[in-house]
């Protein structure tokens, strides 16, 4: 999850799109990734955001998620506001407990503060990847 928050763009498209590989989510579940996952909706790199929908989009309750990578900020951000609704939802209904390293609170809640404060640590830094 750091990686995802704090790493540079190549890192956070990977991160992204690793959170949609089968074998890793049977290992650590799907819950906890959403909230990053909608973060990166508002990544400023296009194959970010559009790597975080497509794995977002895999996920049970997002199927039908209507985001635009390139659309407006205003879009983009209403995407994430829904996204986190399902979430919050899909949250009160399992109750999820607490989980420092996945930055859940005692009632299941997202630690906003501390995901905020680990995203003034990310990189920005123009990347090119060849490929």
């Amino acid at each position: 999850m750091l990686w995802a928050l704090k790493g540079d763009a190549a890192i956070r498209a990977l991160v992204s799109w690793g959170m949609s590989w089968q074998p890793a989510r049977e290992t650590a579940g799907t819950y906890w990734t959403v909230p990053v996952l909608a973060n990166l909706l508002l990544d400023p790199y296009e194959v970010v955001r559009n790597s975080a929908y497509l794995t977002l989009k895999t996920i049970d309750g997002y199927e039908d998620l209507d985001y635009d990578f390139l659309g407006s900020q205003e879009q983009r951000e209403a995407a994430v506001e829904r996204a986190l609704q399902i979430w919050e939802h899909q949250r009160q209904a399992e109750k999820w407990g607490a989980s420092d390293p996945l930055l859940l609170d005692e009632a299941g809640q997202l630690k906003e503060a501390e995901m905020q404060r680990l995203l003034r640590w990310r990189d920005n830094r123009d990347v090119i990847i060849a490929e």
